[in-house]
C-alpha cells in the first residue's frame, strides 16, 4: 500500500547587493526531499518512529499486516472455489444442453426430418468444439492475471 511521500521544502532567498545602478535580484532555491515505500510494512526506520510516537506501534502495525495477508489468501482461495464450480457449471449445462439436442435430433430424424437432425447435431457439435478451444486459449491468460497482483 503506497504511502503519501513525506515532504521537505528549503528556500533560501539572497538578495544581492545594488552595485553602480544595477538594480536589485532576489535569487530563490528549493530543495524538495520525498520518501515513500510500497507495501504493506513501513521501512524499518520508520517502524521505530511509529513505536516510538505510538505506544506498541509497530507491533500494531505487524498485525494489521498479518491480519490484511490472512483475508487475502481468504479471499483468493474463495476465489478459486467460485471459479472451479462455474466451471463443473458450464460443463454441466452444456452437457444437458448438447443431451437435448441430440434427443431433438434424434426424434426428428425418426420422423423422417434427417437435413434438420443432421443441422442441429452438427450446428451442437461446432458449438462445444468452438467453447473448448476459445475457453482452453482464455484459461492461461486469466491465470497470469490473477497472479501477477500488486503486492
Amino acid at each position: 500500500m503506497p504511502q503519501e511521500p513525506l515532504e521537505q521544502s528549503s528556500s533560501v532567498n539572497k538578495p544581492e547587493p545594488d552595485q553602480s545602478g544595477l538594480e536589485e535580484r532576489t535569487i530563490s532555491l528549493q530543495e524538495s526531499v520525498s520518501l515513500g515505500y510500497i507495501g504493506p510494512l513501513p521501512l524499518p526506520g520508520m517502524m521505530a518512529e511509529y513505536d516510538r510516537i505510538i505506544p506498541n506501534g509497530a507491533e500494531r502495525i505487524m498485525v494489521m499486516a498479518e491480519e490484511q495477508l490472512k483475508a487475502r489468501i481468504s479471499n483468493e482461495n474463495y476465489a478459486l472455489r467460485e471459479e472451479f464450480k462455474q466451471g463443473m457449471y458450464g460443463q454441466t449445462y452444456a452437457f444437458a444442453v448438447s443431451l437435448v439436442i441430440i434427443a431433438a435430433a434424434t426424434f426428428l430424424a425418426i420422423n423422417g426430418h434427417e437435413s434438420i437432425a443432421t443441422v442441429m447435431v452438427s450446428l451442437d457439435i461446432v458449438g462445444l468444439v468452438t467453447a473448448f478451444i476459445v475457453g482452453s486459449k482464455a484459461s492461461p491468460t486469466q491465470k497470469n492475471t490473477s497472479s501477477g497482483d500488486d503486492e
